[in-house]
Formats: structure tokens, C-alpha cells, sequence
């Protein structure tokens, strides 16, 4: 499943091979460079695991779910876009 979605200056891409993540990123930056003056890329894991007692464990760079959803999935892409957001607005 691919889901690109442009959230506050982000694109966030989820499920894609590493091979393929450079093309889908410079798709953005064909359409989107003139608007951005600074791009940077970071990685962030989701994993799945129901046996989890809580629903979900996270840390900075990942996020352990009982059950992964598409709801689960654009509330991770939309905290991670605001995330990015207030990183660039604060530097």
C-alpha cells in the first residue's frame, strides 16, 4: 500500500521498499521545490504487535501498535507532519 500525502510541508510515505523511496521523493521535489526551501528526509518505523497490552508503545523514532489500521495509519502521518512542521518552524 502507498500512501503519499503532502501534511503541512511533509510528504509521508508508508509501506515503501528503501529501493523505491527516491523516486517517490523526487516526484515531491519536481512539484514542490520551488515552494520548499530546505528539504530533509527522516525514518520513523511502525510495527504491529497484537499481543501488546496497551494499544499502542512508542519511542522518538518508532511506534509499536496493537492493531495497525488506516486510522492508526493518517494519525501517525498527520502527528509526524505537524511534527515536521514545528521542527522547521522552530529552527
Amino acid at each position: 500500500m502507498l500512501l503519499l500525502r503532502d501534511v503541512y510541508g511533509s510528504a509521508v510515505l508508508f509501506n515503501i521498499e528503501d529501493h523505491e523511496v527516491e523516486r517517490h521523493l523526487e516526484m515531491v521535489r519536481r512539484h514542490a521545490s520551488r515552494f520548499l526551501t530546505e528539504m530533509r528526509k527522516d525514518n520513523y518505523t511502525v510495527k504491529e504487535h497484537p499481543l501488546l497490552i496497551k494499544d499502542m508503545q512508542g519511542g522518538p523514532h518508532y511506534i509499536v501498535l496493537k492493531a495497525l489500521d488506516i486510522d492508526s495509519i493518517c494519525i501517525i502521518e498527520i502527528v509526524l507532519g505537524q511534527s515536521i512542521a514545528l521542527d522547521y518552524f522552530v529552527s
